[in-house]
């Protein structure tokens, strides 16, 4: 299951569960964060996203790339509406392969990947010079 807490707005937390991503929750993923790109439009605002991949540990490839291609045609809105991103893993492997794909997939924002909320918090303070409590 795909979860988007949108809570403590702008702030957005996104989570996947312990079982994985499949073609279903792919879907709605797309569909709920096309929403969420819509409601920034709207209220004439910038999110800053934060992704937890801590229970990724058989992320398969394949949405990886599903996700490549999802920014790809969704570029411009990233770029207007997602302030910084945040990714929060503690994961050394799956690091690496994050960072190969940020390597290949120039990001659209500011983006961090942490092993704590504390350094979640520091880069937002030092990005945008805003104090949130991520915790």
């Amino acid at each position: 299951m795909i979860c988007f807490n949108t809570k403590y707005w702008p702030l957005v937390y996104f989570y996947v569960d312990d079982n994985g991503m499949n073609e279903n929750d792919f879907e709605e993923y797309k569909k709920t964060y096309l929403k969420i790109l819509l409601k920034c439009k709207k209220e004439k605002i910038k999110i800053i996203l934060i992704s937890d991949l801590n229970n990724q540990k058989n992320l398969e490839i394949k949405y990886v790339m599903k996700q490549a291609y999802f920014n790809l045609k969704i570029e411009k809105f990233n770029r207007l509406y997602v302030e910084i991103v945040c990714v929060f893993l503690t994961d050394k492997s799956l690091k690496k392969m994050l960072n190969m794909y940020f390597n290949i997939c120039k990001p659209y924002c500011p983006y961090k990947i942490c092993k704590s909320y504390n350094i979640i918090n520091s880069f937002i303070k030092d990005t945008l010079n805003k104090d949130y409590d991520t915790n």
